[in-house]
């Protein structure tokens, strides 16, 4: 028997999210293999699936980036900082979204290096596009 470990559910995250390319495709939407969790005893496991739109410019519209939108005026940033890029300890980031509930760090960027996500306070991101 198989054990469900953290290095199955990695292992699997790649396979599942080539699988779902064929759902995506068929109907005009973004799915992705999120967060998983398994039990201790390595018997069952989950995955959390994350559907997001697709806009007429064929980006993915996620929950974040709509967030960013709703709130940028609220932030002290606007709408169109979506995207944007910017410098921060000589690693180049793009602006990808918000997580209202985080208070201290709710801009969400990318870095262009690696495409891993990074938290931001408010003021660095205003200080940091102001220098563009």
């Amino acid at each position: 028997m198989a054990l469900i470990t953290r290095e199955l559910l990695k292992m699997l995250r790649g396979d599942i999210n080539q699988a779902l390319a064929e759902v995506c495709n068929k109907h005009d939407i973004h799915i992705e293999c999120g967060n998983a969790s398994f039990d201790r005893e390595g018997g069952s496991g989950s995955f959390k699936l994350l559907l997001s739109a697709i806009g007429a410019d064929g980006t993915v519209v996620s929950r974040e980036a709509q967030d960013f939108k709703d709130a940028a005026k609220l932030l002290g940033l606007d709408p169109s900082d979506l995207g944007r890029t910017f410098r921060s300890n000589g690693d180049t980031f793009t602006i990808t979204g918000a997580n209202l509930r985080a208070r201290k760090l709710p801009i969400l960027a990318e870095r262009s290096s690696d495409g891993k996500t990074y938290k931001f306070p408010t003021d660095t991101i205003k200080m940091r596009l102001a220098q563009n």
